[in-house]
């Protein structure tokens, strides 16, 4: 089989994982592209590139195929407790702010879009269990969600490696990992596990467990154009409820993109709320700028 993909081959692959989950691939990426895609093609016995395009998009198994063919060019790069100072602020700052405007028993709404193989919604609810809000059963509810099926299914099974836990305090790999020592594998516990829950979901298209209270969509914006971006900021945007958080990666920002969201930190935006000040129990709240 010919190991490498032409240019033209290379472009009918690249148009398509952009309508299918608006990834921008880069001229660059051709060996990638062709990397991964040749174990599809062997499942296949399929010998060049176009007849691996002709099966995603003509024969009657296309469809099944489709997601085995997002699964391979999407990319998953996390570990747990990345920018540990997101996590820190929605216990120290952000739950606290929201449990004040909220009935007693209600729970915080959490949604980690974009979450690959789950580190990121575990390292949210490892988080909110060691702080004092692990105090009140309940006070979060914690979605991730991933275009990448073979990633939700690993983010179920919730068993790691040491990479992925190479960031974690050892205090707290201790407390909520087991460790199997032959092979490097550390399988995170039902205490954990029970807090979240996984959806399949792409961006490009409304998430229908809304409204939330935070999102995380980190490192994720820039995989794609602006339209596409757009796209995907007006549809995290309908899932936060007003005054709602929105977490995003340092090499991305919303400022002057032309939506809703206020600007309070790098990273950190908040859905506009009708008043400028939010009067609770007959207080005013302060402002996340000034609590540092």
């Amino acid at each position: 089989m010919n190991g490498t993909v032409s240019k033209d081959e290379f472009k009918l692959f690249r148009d398509l994982i952009y309508r299918k989950a608006g990834i921008r691939l880069k001229d660059s990426r051709e060996f990638l592209v062709a990397n991964r895609l040749r174990k599809r093609m062997d499942a296949h016995g399929l010998s060049c590139y176009y007849q691996y395009y002709n099966l995603l998009t003509r024969a009657p198994d296309g469809r099944n195929e489709m997601q085995k063919f997002i699964d391979a060019l999407t990319t998953n790069e996390t570990y747990f407790f990345r920018h540990p100072e997101h996590f820190n602020r929605l216990t120290d700052i952000l739950i606290p702010d929201i449990l004040k405007g909220k009935p007693a028993g209600s729970a915080v709404r959490i949604w980690s879009a974009a979450c690959a193989s789950g580190e990121e919604a575990y390292s949210i609810a490892i988080q909110v269990r060691e702080h004092r809000h692990s105090s009140a059963p309940g006070v979060c509810e914690i979605l991730g969600s991933d275009i990448n099926l073979e990633m939700i299914e690993k983010a179920g099974a919730a068993s790691y490696n040491a990479y992925a836990t190479s960031r974690m305090q050892s205090d707290l790999l201790d407390r909520y990992f087991i460790r199997e020592l032959d092979h490097e594998v550390y399988h995170l516990g039902q205490n954990i596990r029970k807090m979240v829950r996984f959806y399949q979901a792409n961006l490009l298209d409304p998430f229908p467990f809304g409204p939330f209270d935070v999102i995380f969509c980190r490192n994720v914006l820039i995989y794609f154009d602006q339209e596409t971006r757009d796209r995907v900021i007006s549809n995290l945007h309908r899932s936060l409820k007003p005054g709602g958080y929105l977490f995003t990666g340092y090499a991305e920002s919303l400022v002057n993109s032309g939506h809703p969201f206020r600007y309070l930190k790098p990273t950190l935006y908040q859905k506009s709320e009708e008043t400028a000040t939010v009067v609770r129990h007959g207080q005013t709240r302060r402002s996340l700028v000034e609590a540092g």
